[in-house]
């Protein structure tokens, strides 16, 4: 069982495919090389911003993770793009209990074949199930404060630093979003899988 659940796309962008269409140009797909590492379309810090956030009418989902304390967080991940994926939430460990669409159980026993693991690889075209415990709040390490409440942060990312900077960008960027855990009794209950709370 789960108490909150996020649908998490992982993708890419290779922005010469996109310039030589809009110029009529041949693209070359053996070079294919993305310059733009994505979750749910949008790329760190946007990724933060609520679902329905008005400067991204084109990728409505965010891919911000709200929980709080103690609660047990699903993410469904699916790799849309060309490229494998090494994903790590350090501070929470994460339990693999599905892959692409099948419950990591025995057929003929009914055993569980779910596993922990703080790198979850995910290549082209594959999905995984990842439940995941929020710690308990530590009100003496607040991370940040929101208009929902105080509340400790985890950075759940890619491990590639390359797939973590956007184009041009001096910062964190590219494939990364926070898990927000906040006190017990914070949030309530999601009413649609991927909520945000404002």
């Amino acid at each position: 069982n789960f108490d909150r659940e996020f649908p998490i796309l992982l993708g890419e962008i290779w922005t010469t495919m996109h310039d030589n269409g809009e110029n009529i140009q041949e693209t070359v797909h053996t070079d294919y090389n993305p310059d733009y590492f994505t979750l749910n379309g949008r790329v760190y810090p946007q990724t933060l911003l609520p679902n329905g956030d008005p400067s991204l009418p084109n990728q409505p989902i965010s891919s911000l993770i709200q929980v709080n304390a103690g609660d047990r967080g699903l993410l469904r991940l699916a790799n849309l793009g060309y490229e494998q994926h090494a994903m790590q939430l350090p501070g929470i460990a994460m339990r693999v209990v599905g892959q692409d669409a099948t419950l990591l159980r025995s057929f003929t026993t009914g055993a569980d074949l779910s596993y922990l693991t703080n790198t979850l690889y995910i290549g082209p075209g594959e999905a995984r199930d990842v439940m995941f415990t929020a710690p308990a709040f530590n009100a003496g390490n607040e991370s940040g404060t929101d208009s929902v409440g105080t509340y400790n942060k985890y950075l759940f990312h890619n491990r590639s630093a390359r797939k973590l900077a956007n184009p041009g960008g001096s910062s964190l960027g590219g494939m990364a979003t926070e898990v927000r855990v906040y006190p017990a009794g914070t949030l309530t209950a999601q009413t649609e899988a991927g909520q945000t709370y404002e």
